[in-house]
């Protein structure tokens, strides 16, 4: 399944570092998504990167996670994904 990033807010934590809630919309059926990673989390590691991404083009789309509900499992190791027709991938964002 491939997800969209809408989005990711950046909080604060009261135990140092932040908080990124992202959200997400699945390109197949169109159904949202939410995750919540922390820098002092190990599972960050696994997101830093997409996060990075994001910040830098707002147009960032993954695969190779796990969900449940409407919850993707902050613990998965996403990987970023690359459309190959640079039109379709617009079209993708202009959403």
């Amino acid at each position: 399944m491939k997800l969209k990033i809408l989005n990711i807010v950046k909080r604060p934590s009261k135990y140092g570092g932040f908080f990124y809630y992202i959200y997400f919309k699945s390109l197949n059926e169109g159904n949202s998504y939410k995750t919540c990673v922390a820098e002092n989390y190990r599972n960050y590691k696994n997101w830093k990167n997409i996060i990075q991404e994001f910040y830098k083009t707002k147009k960032v789309l993954i695969t190779n996670v796990e969900i449940n509900g409407n919850l993707v499992n902050a613990d998965s190791i996403p990987k970023i994904t690359y459309e190959s027709d640079n039109e379709n991938q617009m079209n993708i964002f202009d959403y």
